[in-house]
């Protein structure tokens, strides 16, 4: 088994403004002759792995594989210090709550949060409530089980500690759906305060201090090249290209897609100014795509014809190979013969592994 990783120039090559633009004002394609190659002079992070295909393929005996990679995400995951300022309820400001994202108490452990409620008791009167804990397993939300109440300060300079009086608040809990929007759920065991929940909305960030709330798992997939360009979120957004990203049980891909793909891939045939065109209906094309994976034979040597096992080619491999046009062969099958963008493979390819050209 051989790895290669490094960068390398991209081997992709597409008039992706182009397409762009008939996504956004169709139904006449906006490819010109020649198109410009949105790829061209651009570098990759590439991971190249080569394998025996015995290896694979039970010496043989299964010679058809379906090959898709995934990016998952592992670290730096749920509330980081962003999170760190004023917080408040939009529909009712007056009071509010200063949270504060802090380090681990030990290392490998999660982030602490840190909070004080600038709010009121049930009897009008003027409360501070503190507290901290530890995120909690969704990183998204923290529970804090020692929050506490302080009474009997008097304002500087006659403040005396030794009058301050504390006593156990409850329990509060902070949820996050994203950088401003959150919600404070709390349960008392003081007779001051009643239990309950209430919005969070951002007030205030500190400067220089970006936020993010990024969750684990599988962020990005990849089989065919384009197909979540072309067939996901094209003429309207459905909010469905990061769900596509996400999923990761291709046994759940066409109950999950096939209605969008299919929906699509009509949209889409339209844009030569023939309709019924295409390479094969709406309905079964996108019962094909759906399957998101590159589908190759190896037992067949030849290897230079996209979606050949899944077009029932038996001379060819299938696959994707580095020069191939597939994407003249994706307009060719999807909006009718001869559609291309007009572009045209420009990298110096390698004759052996890692096969890409030298980077730019």
């Amino acid at each position: 088994m051989r790895l290669w990783a490094g960068v390398r120039d991209d081997p992709f090559f597409f008039d992706l403004d182009a397409f762009n633009a008939t996504r956004a004002a169709p139904p006449a394609p906006r490819f010109t002759n020649p198109g410009r190659n949105f790829f061209a002079g651009l570098n990759t992070l590439v991971l190249v792995f080569g394998v025996e295909s015995a290896r694979l393929t039970s010496n043989g005996a299964n010679p058809t594989l379906r090959i898709w990679s995934s990016t998952n995400r592992v670290g730096e995951i749920g509330i980081n210090s962003g999170f760190s300022g004023s917080w408040y309820d939009r529909q009712n400001p007056g009071y509010g709550t200063h949270i504060e994202v802090l380090p681990p108490a030990s290392a490998g452990a999660p982030s602490r949060v840190a909070i004080a409620w600038y709010v009121y008791n049930r009897f009008n009167q003027q409360r501070w409530i503190v507290g901290d804990g530890a995120l909690n397993a969704d990183g998204r939300s923290v529970t804090i089980t020692n929050a506490i109440v302080t009474t009997g300060g008097l304002f500087p300079p006659a403040f005396a500690p030794s009058q301050v009086q504390s006593r156990q608040f409850g329990t509060i809990n902070l949820a996050f759906t994203d950088c401003n929007n959150g919600t404070m759920t709390f349960t008392s065991t003081d007779s001051e305060f009643n239990s309950g929940s209430v919005p969070l909305n951002r007030l205030t960030a500190i400067q220089n201090l970006p936020c993010a709330l990024l969750s684990a798992g599988q962020i990005d997939r990849m089989g065919r090249p384009g197909i979540n360009t072309v067939a996901i979120d094209v003429l309207a957004s459905t909010g469905k290209k990061d769900m596509y990203n996400r999923a990761s049980d291709p046994t759940q891909w066409a109950s999950q897609f096939s209605a969008e793909i299919q929906s699509n891939l009509a949209a889409l045939d339209t844009l030569d100014g023939t309709t019924g065109n295409a390479l094969l209906p709406a309905a079964t094309l996108a019962s094909v795509l759906v399957d998101d994976r590159l589908v190759i034979n190896v037992g067949r040597p030849q290897c230079d014809a996209y979606l050949a096992v899944e077009t029932g080619n038996t001379t060819f491999c299938g696959g994707r190979t580095l020069a191939r046009d597939v994407i003249d062969d994706s307009l060719g099958a999807i909006v009718g013969p001869g559609v291309s963008d007009n572009v045209a493979n420009d990298s110096t390819f390698l004759t052996d592994f890692p096969f890409l050209g030298q980077a730019n």
